[in-house]
């Protein structure tokens, strides 16, 4: 009897730290907010089969693994040269660090076999220098985490498009207008392109942080 009041009172007191735990963090205001890709603003052209083409938005189900048909997300593609920009200006209520994930799937083609044109997409790392987030004065975020690559690629499979990982770090805000700016800056080894799928960012800060959305509905894809 002994023993299992000790147990119910520990686990009474395990109860209360994560209860008190819970609190705290609601206590020190830390807020999620989504930021899409498709409300961003939109710069520049890709390279496509050898000419250059207009960011797109798509919309559709992600990629599983499986028959099962996943969630659908909507994502900006055609991102897939140095030239290329997509901004967020995002208004904070004060200076504050925030983490922020980065997600995305990898739109790198990779040959696997030369004899049979067998194709795959490459993983993205986020220290391989191939994308690159920054803030206000060209500080660049410290990214952890890959996109996953594709073993083999179905070209007819829209959802191999959307095979969607995360980056993440952390950024400093300022107080008021902070512009976070995601470029391509590199190639993947053995790629024939360095091309992402970008999907959204999310940012946890203890600020209130307000967006204005762009229009991009000219970038639709059909």
């Amino acid at each position: 009897m002994k023993n299992f009041k000790r147990f119910a009172a520990a686990a009474v007191i395990a109860l209360l730290t994560v209860a008190i735990a819970a609190f705290a963090l609601v206590g020190c205001g830390v807020q999620e907010y989504t930021f899409e890709a498709e409300d961003a603003v939109l710069e520049g052209e890709a390279a496509s089969f050898g000419g250059m083409s207009p960011m797109s938005i798509e919309t559709g189900p992600v990629y599983t693994g499986t028959d099962e048909e996943g969630a659908e997300a909507t994502v900006v593609g055609n991102f897939n040269t140095t030239e290329q920009s997509i901004t967020w200006t995002i208004t904070s209520s004060k200076e504050c660090d925030a983490d922020i994930i980065f997600y995305a799937a990898s739109a790198a083609m990779v040959v696997k076999d030369m004899t049979t044109w067998s194709t795959g997409l490459a993983e993205i790392k986020g220290d391989s220098g191939v994308v690159s987030i920054t803030n206000n004065d060209g500080t660049a975020v410290t990214l952890s985490g890959s996109l996953p690559g594709l073993e083999t690629l179905d070209m007819s499979d829209a959802t191999s498009w959307k095979n969607i990982g995360s980056l993440t770090g952390k950024i400093h805000l300022v107080k008021g207008e902070n512009k976070i700016v995601l470029k391509i800056d590199g190639t993947v080894d053995g790629a024939m392109s360095s091309g992402i799928n970008v999907d959204k960012i999310v940012l946890k800060a203890s600020a209130d942080l307000t967006f204005s959305k762009t229009d991009n509905s000219d970038k639709i894809s059909g």
